[in-house]
């Protein structure tokens, strides 16, 4: 399974089902398996709180790249041998809700639909994966291509891939390696004691949307620490969440809403060598050409702004489609992208959106 494609389908799943996941939760059974000796609990960070999964003390996480949607993040050990992505999802609409089992299976379901393309297996079977509080399903499969040959060292022989539903949140996973080993026991261990630390029953946490009137949304500003810049954008009549700085270190997100139901988010990130807006707008590309069913994929420029606009599948037939629009722009070995969305969206909605982006711009910063 190629790294980059396999890390590209993580980033498309968070996309589709970001807005999705909200809605009764089943009870989950009490798992079985606990987590491995000398575990340790990693804390993933994310707007609404956080994900605490218990793995071995030696592993590492960073938050990979998951473009405009909730992120990604990366888990290995020092020996290497395997990847773990991880990806916690959320209703931005509706972030005290309990998350849908349903949304889970639906996603694994898709998922294991696209490996068994590629896969040696003539059949891929979903496997329950229950927990206290927790209730999943995953698959794994073997690169058909690779069987009998050496493996190169950009792609992995194996995936195990799927979803779960823990309290407020989705989590999407998938685990790539080139033989079996202790790390699959482990990492399901950890699934099955999966925690959104902030349970539905709770109120939603202060950094969550609220409507904190000291947040100008007209413009909007957010900006890398110590630049003395900010990216600008005028959103009026919407609610912003705090600003949240990327695990990583490499730059700040934040996600903003109105009651019309267009959510917008500004991520401000290190470019890794993306000079201009084309190049920043290309490497997020490889993510966003990866979701399954994305219709109407177009790319324009205005002036130093490169922008994009497609839509996205519903996740169910109760569902609706979703408009999304970007727009990137680059400074000082930064990349932006803001990103506006809408789901069962008329012409007017997609109108409004591309109003928005027209008021993207640079400002100084105190």
């Amino acid at each position: 399974m190629d790294r980059t494609r396999i890390a590209a389908r993580a980033a498309a799943l968070a996309l589709l089902a970001a807005i999705a996941c909200a809605g009764p939760r089943a009870g989950g059974r009490g798992g079985g398996t606990a987590p491995a000796a000398g575990s340790a609990t990693m804390r993933l960070e994310i707007p609404v709180g956080a994900l605490e999964l218990p793995l071995p003390a030696a592993w590492t996480v960073a938050e990979g790249e998951a473009g405009s949607g909730p992120p990604t993040f990366r888990i290995t050990a020092p020996e290497g041998g395997f990847v773990l992505l991880v990806t916690p999802m959320w209703n931005p609409n509706q972030p005290s809700e309990r998350a849908d089992p349903d949304a889970a299976r639906r996603i694994a379901e898709r998922a294991r639909l696209q490996a068994l393309e590629g896969a040696a297996e003539r059949d891929l079977v979903l496997e329950a994966l229950n927990g206290d509080g927790v209730q999943g399903w995953w698959f794994q499969a073997t690169d058909r291509k690779l069987v009998g040959k050496p493996v190169p060292e950009d792609e992995f022989l194996n995936v195990m891939q799927g979803a779960l539903a823990t309290g407020r949140l989705v989590v999407a996973f998938t685990l790539l390696d080139d033989a079996p080993g202790p790390h699959r026991a482990a990492v399901l261990a950890a699934l099955e004691h999966a925690r959104d630390v902030r349970g539905s029953d709770e109120a939603i946490p202060p950094q969550a949307f609220e409507g904190d009137a000291a947040i100008e949304t007209v413009p909007l500003q957010v900006g890398p620490p110590g630049r003395g810049w900010a990216l600008l954008v005028d959103l009026p009549g919407f609610e912003v969440a705090r600003p949240r700085t990327l695990p990583s270190g490499s730059g700040v997100i934040v996600l903003a809403r109105n009651e019309a139901g267009v959510i917008a988010s500004v991520m401000v990130r290190q470019g890794e060598g993306a000079a201009d807006a084309r190049a920043c707008r290309a490497r997020d590309l490889l993510r966003i050409q990866g979701i399954a069913g994305l219709t109407g994929l177009t790319l324009e420029e205005r002036g130093e702004v490169a922008r994009a606009r497609y839509v996205t599948p519903p996740e169910s037939e109760r569902e609706a489609r979703q408009a999304n629009a970007h727009a990137w722009v680059a400074r000082d070995g930064f990349c932006v992208n803001v990103h506006v969305t809408k789901m069962g969206f008329a012409d007017a909605d997609v109108e409004a959106l591309d109003r928005i982006l027209a008021t993207v711009r640079f400002g100084a910063t105190l």
